[in-house]
């Protein structure tokens, strides 16, 4: 079949091509003899599934737009051609969901990313900005935001919802173009890209060893409900990951704080306590059993980390203290204060009394250890 041409809407109207066959994807691919860079995002559906469901993959090299569609077609071949060429920069826009529903093509994700939010806000534009707001910011254009919530599963797919598409991936090499000479200038490329490798890494990981650290509310329980909390909440995990349904939908954490603090004490009990659990049935309850049954040793206490516990007057006090001279820092360089350090990371300095093992960023680190470090309470 050959590749249908559309017409965008705005002003500067560009061809979208639609790639639902090998051939006319191996066509496109043959067009690109550059190594420009390839603007990159999907669409994607996440109602009742634990993964995500890829819908549309949207490319863009050399002002060439395709739609490509994943129910026709698989991605992989394109998307590791362009997206894994040590010499092509892959610019995208917020990717974390983005590299987590393509994860089956791209495990490692893109060669180069540069995320254009992230860029953003090294350039001083501010944290956390849409694409849509981005781009009016930096080229004064306002796009539409009206098939945000579309059925992208659908097909056909509207002209409308097309359009729509293309235009998330066509303005993002102009805005790479104007941030990058930001960044440049303002000496953070490396501090961005460092980023970005860490967005990569973050898509890549599977389960959390220590899950139960997230039920702030569970900080005073028993040791052995603890350790119970955190099965259960690996279990879930990993459960819902093999049925492909959302965690809550498998059991909700009301359930799993009934569970974990009042352990059923058989098959009925548990039959009982999980009966409007409609995921909770057959041999998905017969597994849940045999999990709470199975004694607690000494190695999974050891394994099983404590909740932290709320803090107290002086670590309250050094929080403080640790934001305001992050907003001291931010200000100097010329940064949101956010992205130098979250309250989340700052509780985790003063829990660890240290630089935290998992915070692998070497300018963070530079920036700030010697300040917050003078700030922890004795």
């Amino acid at each position: 079949m050959q590749a249908a041409q559309l017409m965008l809407s705005h002003s500067e109207t560009q061809p979208i091509t639609w790639l639902e066959s090998d051939v006319p994807v191996r066509s496109w691919c043959e067009a690109i003899n550059s190594k420009d860079p390839l603007a990159l995002d999907t669409e994607f559906m996440r109602r009742n599934t634990y993964y995500p469901e890829l819908a549309l993959v949207q490319l863009n090299v050399q002002g060439r737009t395709a739609l490509l569609d994943p129910l026709a077609t698989h991605p992989g071949p394109i998307l590791q051609a362009l997206a894994l060429d040590p010499q092509r920069i892959c610019i995208m826009h917020s990717p974390g969901e983005d590299l987590e529903t393509l994860r089956e093509v791209l495990p490692q994700g893109p060669a180069h990313l540069f995320d254009t939010q992230l860029a953003a806000a090294f350039s001083g534009l501010g944290y956390g900005l849409g694409y849509q707001a981005l781009v009016a910011r930096l080229t004064g254009i306002n796009l539409p935001k009206d098939q945000t919530r579309s059925n992208w599963l659908q097909r056909p797919l509207s002209i409308a919802q097309k359009n729509y598409a293309a235009q998330d991936v066509q303005y993002l090499e102009p805005i790479f173009n104007m941030l990058h000479r930001s960044l440049t200038s303002k000496g953070y490329i490396d501090w961005l890209n460092e980023d970005c490798q860490h967005i990569k890494r973050r898509t890549q990981t599977s389960l959390d060893p220590q899950p139960q650290a997230r039920f702030r509310s569970a900080s005073n329980w028993s040791q052995e409900a603890i350790v119970l909390l955190r099965r259960l909440l690996q279990w879930r995990d990993k459960t819902a990951r093999q049925i492909n349904r959302p965690r809550p939908w498998l059991l909700p954490d009301e359930l799993i704080t009934e569970l974990a603090t009042q352990p059923p004490l058989g098959i009925s009990e548990l039959r009982q306590a999980s009966r409007s659990v409609r995921f909770l049935r057959n041999e998905v309850l017969d597994s849940l059993h045999e999990l709470l049954c199975s004694p607690i040793d000494d190695q999974e206490r050891g394994e099983t980390e404590p909740v932290p516990q709320p803090l107290d007057g002086k670590e309250k006090s050094a929080l403080k203290a640790m934001q305001k001279k992050i907003a001291e820092i931010a200000d100097r360089l010329d940064l949101p204060p956010a992205l130098l350090g979250s309250r989340r990371f700052l509780e985790t300095v003063l829990r660890q009394r240290c630089w935290p093992h998992e915070a692998d960023s070497t300018w963070r680190r530079a920036q700030l250890e010697p300040s917050l470090l003078s700030l922890l309470p004795d």
